[in-house]
């Protein structure tokens, strides 16, 4: 349910119900509460875990501001820490995403940033800011996931990693941070410039 709320399969609103989604996935119904409960505290699942939560542009700009920081300082730690199998990595996941936004695959091409960006704070080395940011990515992700299924970032994912990936190649760690704040900058404004009345379709 996780997977399915974070790519969008599950939409804002949807209602879920407990003894359907038991028998579809042939478990007891407990197991399925529990599973609300967890998607609950991870703000994924409304309180009365009845529906998916929604998203408020509030909520949005709130997410960036708390995230970005965060993943920032990750980013900062882990550019110079790079190693040669990380670049290659980031050159791969780089062709996957060419593939995806050609295939018009959303969910795919949000699948694969999140990889790409997991190479680079994975190389920070730094155990206790991976646990922060595992439990904090649902609501990122979700939230970078509803833009992209839009067509409202796909470009600037594409932009950001063929600048981050010439950047690794070069050891130019500085030019990887700077386009981590330039692309969390531009996602600012893709959700600002979100008009009130379009945005419950939106989130």
């Amino acid at each position: 349910m996780r997977q399915s709320i974070l790519a969008g399969d599950l939409a804002p609103h949807q209602p879920l119900d407990a003894a359907q989604i038991a028998q579809h996935q042939e478990c007891e119904s407990w197991v399925v509460e529990h599973a609300f409960a967890s998607l609950v505290e991870e703000g994924l699942v409304e309180p009365d875990g009845q529906r998916v939560k929604s998203l408020t542009k509030s909520e949005a700009l709130d997410l960036i501001e708390v995230h970005r920081g965060i993943r920032l300082h990750a980013v900062e730690l882990g550019a110079p820490r790079l190693t040669s199998p990380d670049v290659a990595n980031l050159r791969e996941l780089r062709t996957a995403m060419q593939g995806a936004i050609a295939d018009r695959d959303g969910r795919g091409a949000g699948r694969i940033s999140a990889a790409f960006n997991q190479v680079i704070y994975g190389a920070s080395g730094s155990a206790e800011l991976m646990r922060i940011l595992e439990s904090t990515d649902p609501a990122v992700i979700r939230m970078v996931n509803l833009a992209v299924m839009r067509g409202r970032f796909d470009p600037m994912l594409d932009m950001l990693q063929e600048a981050v990936l010439r950047a690794a190649e070069q050891r130019d760690h500085r030019g990887i941070v700077e386009q981590y704040v330039r692309t969390w900058a531009r996602f600012q404004l893709v959700v600002e410039d979100v008009h009130d009345d379009d945005w419950p379709d939106w989130g």
